[in-house]
């Protein structure tokens, strides 16, 4: 049996087309599973927080989120495909490319907010404290590996070393 189907200007390869029809079914079912599977507790409480983002579902949630932002802009490739010389095509690349876009840049707010929140849930949630801020300085530069910070109360305005800091505001500066 032979394949009669031919390819013409105005639609796609139907192996691609299919593909990118699969891969919107997938991103819609793991947008649609991200709130499911996602713990809702009260977080405008610390106790609602923790417990919410330190679980194991927050983190699959969150995954799934991001496996559709990457599966979506996929699956609309097909859609440019199956309308590459029509009358939309131009409207349907400009929307995948937007939506490529967006993915891109809320992919590294889901990474933070998935594995640094789920970490410091997590540490909270055993009894560590967590770290605070070491120093506050004005403009840092690094020059080798130490951090040279400038204070406005430094005498003579010049730079001072970590150790120095230390020293002027009562540390021991075991360097």
């Amino acid at each position: 049996m032979t394949n009669t189907w031919q390819m013409s200007p105005t639609t796609g390869s139907p192996v691609l087309v299919r593909l990118g029809a699969v891969a919107l079914a997938v991103s819609g079912w793991l947008f649609l599973l991200y709130p499911v599977v996602r713990p809702w507790r009260n977080e405008s409480t610390v106790g609602g927080a923790v417990a919410s983002m330190s679980s194991d579902a927050w983190v699959a949630a969150h995954l799934f989120a991001v496996f559709a932002l990457i599966v979506m802009p996929l699956g609309l490739l097909g859609l440019c495909r199956q309308l590459a010389g029509s009358r939309g095509y131009g409207l349907v690349l400009t929307g995948t490319v937007a939506v490529w876009l967006g993915a891109g840049l809320a992919l590294p707010y889901y990474g933070a907010e998935d594995f640094a929140l789920h970490a410091l849930a997590r540490q909270v949630r055993s009894g560590t404290s967590l770290p605070g801020p070491t120093r506050r300085c004005g403009p840092i530069r690094c020059r080798g590996n130490r951090h040279i910070c400038r204070r406005p109360a430094a005498p003579r305005g010049g730079w001072r070393t970590d150790r120095h800091l230390d020293l002027a505001y009562g540390g021991t500066a075991a360097v």
